[in-house]
């Protein structure tokens, strides 16, 4: 099993993928779990709390393993050269810091449970790229990709549960620039 981690600090997306048959020389992939998980501040941005996030994740996971399902791999999408450009550029604030918090966490976190061995990181542009898009890719443009490439997915799915789809799809065969916590 792949599990895929889009991290935020209000609206963090999940997905476990299991291998299915390999059809016309590729391989497909069936959902077994998809889900948003939502934590809202409750007196504004100055309210965010990590760690309620980082709970929720950990709470997800352990019901996989409480069905007996342990991923082979946790793929969690890394933020910070993403932020750290952009706040050289003067094109972002601090406050987008907070999801790269919220990722370093789940990171950390996967590897306590299963070992750093099963965890990897992919960036954005990865993400994109491995369902088939470019960089400018919208958000419908990825939950189409998506949709064509993997199956069992909830008839209606957040653009979260998109990305932590193409996020597990981006880490299932580690290339270059896919980076293993190891």
């Amino acid at each position: 099993m792949i599990i895929g981690i889009d991290p935020s600090l209000c609206h963090t997306g999940c997905v476990a993928l299991v291998r299915g048959p390999v059809e016309r020389n590729r391989q497909t992939f069936r959902a077994v779990s998809a889900i948003t998980l939502h934590t809202t501040p409750k007196h504004g941005p100055q309210s965010y709390r990590v760690d309620l996030q980082i709970r929720a994740v950990e709470r997800w996971l352990q019901s996989l393993v409480a069905e007996h399902m342990e991923p082979d791999l946790v793929v969690v999408e890394e933020l910070a050269g993403v932020v750290a450009g952009k706040t050289k550029a003067g094109r972002t604030s601090a406050a987008a810091a907070w999801p790269v918090r919220v990722g370093q966490g789940v990171r950390t976190l996967t590897a306590l449970l299963y070992g750093w061995d099963r965890v990897a990181w992919v960036t954005p542009a990865q993400r994109l790229q491995a369902v088939g898009l470019p960089k400018s890719a919208s958000k419908q443009q990825v939950k189409r990709a998506v949709g064509r490439r993997v199956d069992g997915l909830p008839e209606i799915y957040s653009e979260h549960v998109a990305d932590a789809v193409a996020i597990a799809l981006a880490g299932r065969a580690p290339g270059p620039g896919v980076r293993s916590c190891r």
